[in-house]
């Protein structure tokens, strides 16, 4: 997929799965992984543990958690993410986003 700076390099959709790989000077900057929930492909995530794994990396999920390179704990944080409780059952989310008064949300 085409990036809109010279400095990352984007591989998969937009609104699928998606790795952006940041670059500057002295090599890799930072690696962001997009992982659609609405169909989790497990190919797709084996290959990020994987990968994870023989560069001795971490992941570091939006909720700011460092979780090691097993697929155990990868499906674990999807499944607490507010991306998969949303695609899940989207009323309910959202009932419950609004009951905690944590969010704008008008209905």
């Amino acid at each position: 997929m085409s990036s809109w700076s010279p400095k990352i390099t984007t591989w998969g959709e937009e609104d699928g799965n998606r790795i952006d790989l940041v670059t500057s000077g002295l090599g890799i900057k930072d690696i962001f992984v997009r992982i659609d929930v609405r169909n989790l492909d497990y190919k797709f995530l084996l290959a990020l543990i994987r990968c994870t794994d023989a560069n001795k990396w971490v992941f570091l999920t939006q909720e700011s958690y460092v979780l090691g390179p097993s697929l155990s704990k990868l499906l674990s944080a999807i499944r607490r993410s507010d991306s998969f409780r949303f695609v899940t059952d989207p009323e309910e989310f959202l009932r419950k986003l609004k009951a905690s008064g944590d969010s704008d949300y008008d209905s």
